[in-house]
């Protein structure tokens, strides 16, 4: 990059934009030419989101079933991430972590009635203060505005649908020959699952009448957990745990059902992927794009007998996928299987793009010096994943692993510090990726080890955080809300009935 690029020159008026061609939408005249494409430009950027996607459930992360025929293609023009981890297990302080490069100990958004500090900085905003067009399509609420994602885009929309290459026609219609930054956020294959029809039967055929059942399933079980936190009383003030088992069981009767079904969803998911990907080819944007695919969170799918997210920091929630193609395929075809994590991507994007401008204090660092083999982040402990839960009450949960829980990555060991207990986990990833083997015993030092640097950095973390702003669902939009209704966020009023045995 020759020069800084001044704002005033390129950042985008998108409303006066999208009036001025409101007009011209759906008139059915001849597509216009894509716009000729600047090398010396700086690269187009696409972060795309897929909600709730575990990383062994693709094609790139060995899954046998062809869920991700999509995500293996784009795989093999990138740099695949073996060992992701997502910065939390849940969607919004994931995505505020991904957005800042810091963690949740450090932007302190732990729960949906915060929201980002005002001083906090996002990718999007250096970027738009550089000079590129900033655009999000966000389809869970988690990653809008009321919790100041919105911050750095010129047009941040929560849309009803999940992101399309049709429903991308009036952004591409809008862009100059100037770079751009689009972020889409789907929320399949995040439950209840609403799949399209014409995946229904990929793998083995999901029944209509197991789909209904599934919905009252995980309606009953979430807000069973969930009572405490919407009557805003301390968490186990209200213990559900006997409500909780039955549903668990019945849930695990079912697990293979749900698992296809999941799989069903996840193949959805990948499919509209290959669309918008196909139409950023279209537009003649492809060959000049850093395109970065990554998940939220994962799913807990009875692996550690429970289901959903945001209960446990095992690997079927925190570790998820991350591809980065960059421009013309550079560095393509590597697969790192070093420890990275999610709050790695903002520094990243911001040394790929080459970008001049300052940057704030956070805890990622740029993966670009191991993608050149310049670094090696494998041969140090790290924190890549904090679990901070102040929403969801299980007694055994809350008794065994407690509400914090600080994973500590160093090279194939993984340690779970378990803070109010005091206790730490320890796995060997590469011959136990099912965390099936506890070896905090048979391996005590370097267990301690693990925990006491944990215990460190989380504290020093939290000296240097940010003052998170109070806030509440009920000053959300009704557009919000009823969003974050059909995630099954909300909801719990009332008692949740018991369960058939």
């Amino acid at each position: 990059m020759q020069r800084n690029m001044p704002p005033q020159e390129f950042l985008a008026q998108p409303f006066l934009i999208l009036f001025c061609l409101l007009p011209m939408i759906g008139c059915g005249g001849p597509a216009q030419p894509p716009v000729p494409i600047d090398d010396s430009q700086p690269p187009d950027v696409v972060v795309f989101l897929v909600d709730t996607l575990r990383a062994d459930w693709t094609g790139p992360g060995g899954f046998t079933k062809d869920t991700t025929p999509n995500l293996s293609s784009l795989a093999k023009q990138s740099v695949v991430f073996e060992q992701a981890s997502s910065a939390a297990p849940w969607t919004l302080p994931s995505v505020v972590s991904l957005f800042t490069g810091k963690h949740m100990a450090e932007h302190n958004v732990v729960h949906d009635r915060l929201r980002m500090a005002d001083a906090t900085v996002t990718f999007p905003q250096i970027l738009q203060e550089w000079g590129y067009q900033t655009v999000s399509f966000h389809r869970n609420p988690y990653a809008g505005g009321k919790w100041g994602l919105k911050r750095g885009f010129d047009q941040a929309t929560l849309t009803k649908q999940q992101t399309n290459s049709s429903d991308l026609a009036e952004f591409f219609a809008s862009i100059t020959a100037l770079p751009f930054l689009l972020y889409v956020h789907n929320t399949e294959p995040h439950d209840p699952h609403v799949v399209r029809k014409k995946f229904m039967s990929t793998f083995d055929p999901v029944p209509s009448e197991f789909l209904k059942e599934y919905g009252e399933l995980v309606d009953v079980y979430r807000r069973s957990t969930r009572e405490d936190y919407v009557s805003k009383k301390p968490l186990g003030t209200i213990d559900n745990t006997e409500i909780q088992e039955k549903w668990i069981r019945r849930l695990n009767r079912r697990r293979e059902q749900v698992q296809n079904l999941y799989s069903v969803s996840v193949r959805d998911a990948d499919d509209r992927l290959g669309n918008v990907i196909d139409a950023l080819k279209q537009e003649g944007r492809w060959e000049n794009t850093l395109f970065i695919m990554l998940a939220d969170h994962g799913e807990e799918l009875g692996d550690h007998g429970g289901w959903q997210h945001d209960q446990s920091a095992y690997e079927e929630l925190i570790h998820v996928p991350l591809i980065v193609r960059f421009p013309k395929d550079e560095h393509a075809g590597q697969r790192i299987s070093y420890p990275v994590s999610l709050v790695d991507v903002m520094p990243t994007i911001l040394e790929a793009v080459n970008c001049p401008l300052e940057q704030p204090p956070m805890s990622g660092r740029s993966l670009l010096p191991l993608i050149r083999g310049e670094a090696n982040f494998g041969a140090e402990m790290r924190v890549v994943s904090i679990r901070n839960n102040m929403k969801k009450y299980f007694k055994p949960y809350k008794e065994g692993r407690g509400d914090l829980n600080v994973v500590v990555r160093n090279g194939d060991l993984k340690a779970i510090f378990n803070v109010e207990p005091g206790t730490v986990e320890l796995y060997n990833l590469r011959s136990d990726p099912g965390e099936a083997r506890d070896l905090s015993k048979a391996r005590s030092t370097e267990a301690n080890e693990l925990g006491q640097f944990a215990a460190r950095r989380y504290a020093e973390m939290l000296k240097h955080s940010d003052h998170a702003l109070a806030g509440d669902l009920n000053d959300q939009s009704a557009e919000v809300l009823k969003a974050l209704e059909a995630l099954g966020y909300l909801g719990g009023e009332s008692a949740p009935p018991d369960a058939p045995k």
